[in-house]
């Protein structure tokens, strides 16, 4: 692989796919990779899990990534790059794609995982899925700053207001903006308004100011 450039302060999304023999053997495979290059910035294939962990180390804090990873290694790459205390890894893990043969078995220890987005045994509905996120993270980047405002908690600064920038944060608000994405994207109907207002209602039965 090529060296990364550390001085780069872009903020790049790229896909880091790990063990795709599965797909490199069919032109349906290379013509994929192709739509993804017209998405993102960067799209790198791995076969060796120690080789992708480096790829990932050397990315500059700013880049963005999406993983999508075999069940039987992503068992043993994704606690080791999600796990801060295993891994030096600095960039943004966006979400990971887990496709496998065996969704239960798999699901038993990818739930513990926030960022894991999916996992699949049908080639299409993964692709789906990865082109929606990126999509979806593509449109905010080109939509102006949000700022959002939160009371304090403390009695005595009941007046002060704690200001975050979502664009210049990390993953972890990334995945808020998806989120929004999602309700924006989201059908349309009479109730739809009444419906969110009542849950919100119900999810702060105690908190007066948020009422």
């Amino acid at each position: 692989k090529q060296s990364i450039n550390e001085e780069d302060e872009s903020s790049r999304i790229g896909i880091v796919w790990l063990d795709v023999t599965y797909l490199t053997q069919s032109e349906e495979f290379f013509n994929r990779r192709a739509r993804f290059r017209r998405l993102v910035d960067d799209v790198e294939l791995f076969d060796d899990i120690e080789q992708c962990i480096e790829y990932c180390i050397a990315l500059p804090a700013s880049n963005r990534l999406f993983i999508v990873v075999s069940g039987s290694i992503g068992e043993q790459l994704i606690p080791r790059i999600l796990d801060s205390n295993q891994c030096k890894i600095t960039c943004s893990i966006l979400g990971v794609h887990i496709f496998c043969q065996d969704i239960i078995k798999h699901k038993q220890w990818a739930k513990k995982y926030s960022l894991v987005k999916g996992i699949f045994n049908d080639k299409q509905e993964l692709v789906n899925c990865l082109t929606d996120d990126i999509s979806s993270v593509a449109a905010l980047d080109s939509s102006p700053p949000m700022s959002f405002f939160f009371p304090s908690s403390s009695s005595a600064d009941q007046k002060q207001r704690t200001s975050r920038n979502l664009n210049q944060e990390n993953a972890s608000f990334i995945w808020f903006q998806l989120f929004l994405g999602v309700l924006l994207r989201a059908a349309k109907t009479p109730s739809a308004k009444r419906d969110m207002i009542d849950e919100c209602r119900r999810l702060n039965v105690r908190n007066i100011k948020a009422l």
